[in-house]
């Protein structure tokens, strides 16, 4: 299901922490690297897309939906 649909997610509780920790270790390791972060709104499908298509490394921090096995 995209946003909008008959799901409403909530924010994870720790998200923006964990993306900073993870920036700053990249960082440290990775002094030269362009770092991109998108959130809440502006984490789109596009946008995400856009971001990452020459990227090695990526990070995702998000909501897992669980379909039955009988439902995949």
């Amino acid at each position: 299901l995209r946003a909008g649909g008959a799901l409403a997610w909530k924010f994870l509780p720790g998200t923006k922490k964990e993306t900073e920790t993870i920036e700053a270790l990249f960082r440290e390791c990775n002094p030269n690297a362009v770092v991109k972060s998108l959130s809440k709104a502006e984490a789109t499908e596009a946008a995400i897309r856009r971001a990452v298509a020459d990227k090695r490394y990526l990070h995702l921090a998000t909501h897992g939906f669980f379909a039955k096995a009988s439902e995949t």
